[in-house]
């Protein structure tokens, strides 16, 4: 298994979250977490504390929002830092096509989608459905549950596809995945099957199945025991050949051979051979990977432009990227910039 995988999983267990993502569709985060002192605030790109460390927890941007705990309870923070929506949720997670998805109540799975203002879509109300604990809105539409199956809603609570799958995933890339039977397919936004459902689905665990979903206009299958990638018409572009494989990010996808991780690109030629123990995705040029159980980057002619020093790094967004210095119970996170490798200097020192 790729160690990203178990290492993002550890982080989401230890830290109450999953680990920090790329910028979305609203640009480039202004604010990045930062921990000191067991208390959480944020920096901006040059290090500078913008908002002081008093939360318990704060998370990286997703759409110019981004989560914050305080008290036990989650609430929202905007680009500024301002606290915009008072920490009153359960739980609580990113913000995706202006929506994010919340628990309102301690006692039970009561799960709700809220917009940008902290106004409740009216689920319950309007189709007497329940929303899924992994729920999310994509194009327009999000998952949702009735009599046992699953539709999708839209933003104005109303069931737009009616409720006749037994399983469903969020829109991704314009398609969703839905479940039927034994086998799993795609649908539209308009609700048509543009991809019959072929595909073997197991409720047992597989470490790349995230990966169904699309990006890109790809996504990864699994053939036996083997994956490969689809196109948006369903045709197997790339051959299940591989022990791994994740989404593609700037025109490369990294899949494993024999435990070793490499990088493909969308024809399925091998531009990096896998050597790596385990890599990210590509992001603003760079890609972590594992060397002799140390994290670097490497550029996408396979050159280690900041060498192996880490114990996790992941992906840069907006200049800078996320690294673990130590194991996750005793470690500390810190912030580098591009020109590390060069000049070996932290924008935010490695601290917890």
């Amino acid at each position: 298994m790729n160690k990203r995988l178990i290492i993002g999983l550890a982080l989401a267990l230890l830290l109450g979250g999953a680990p920090p993502l790329p910028a979305g569709a609203y640009g480039s985060p202004r604010l990045f977490p930062v921990s000191q002192d067991r208390k959480w605030g944020y920096i901006d790109k040059t290090g500078k504390v913008v908002v002081s460390p008093q939360y318990d927890r704060t998370f990286e941007f997703s759409e110019g929002m981004a989560m914050v705990k305080s008290g036990g309870l989650w609430g929202y923070v905007d680009s500024s830092g301002r606290l915009v929506i008072p920490a009153q949720y359960y739980e609580a997670e990113d913000f995706s096509d202006g929506m994010a998805l919340v628990r309102t109540k301690e006692q039970d799975q009561s799960f709700a989608y809220i917009d940008r203002a902290g106004k409740t879509v009216p689920t319950e109300a309007g189709c007497g459905c329940t929303v899924p604990f992994f729920g999310a809105f994509g194009s327009g539409l999000a998952p949702v549950i009735k009599d046992g199956k699953y539709g999708f809603i839209n933003k104005q609570g109303r069931l737009v596809i009616q409720p006749e799958y037994d399983e469903a995933r969020p829109f991704s890339d314009g398609l969703a995945l839905v479940v039927k039977g034994d086998n799993y397919g795609y649908l539209n936004r308009a609700g048509k099957m543009v991809i019959r459902p072929r595909f073997p689905y197991s409720k047992e665990y597989d470490p790349f199945a995230y990966y169904f979903s699309f990006s890109h206009g790809f996504a990864v299958f699994k053939q036996g025991d083997k994956y490969g990638f689809i196109d948006r018409t369903g045709k197997e572009v790339i051959p299940a050949r591989f022990d791994g494989a994740e989404e593609f990010s700037e025109g490369l996808a990294p899949v494993e051979l024999d435990w070793k991780w490499g990088f493909l690109d969308r024809t399925g030629k091998m531009v990096i051979t896998p050597v790596y123990g385990g890599a990210n995705i590509f992001s603003e040029g760079l890609v972590g990977v594992e060397e002799k159980g140390k994290w670097g980057y490497i550029d996408k002619t396979g050159r280690m432009v900041i060498p192996p020093s880490f114990d996790a790094a992941f992906d840069f967004s907006n200049g800078l990227a996320w690294v673990l210095i130590g194991d996750l119970q005793t470690g500390k996170f810190g912030y580098i910039d591009h020109a590390f490798g060069k000049t070996g200097k932290y924008v935010w020192s490695p601290s917890r």
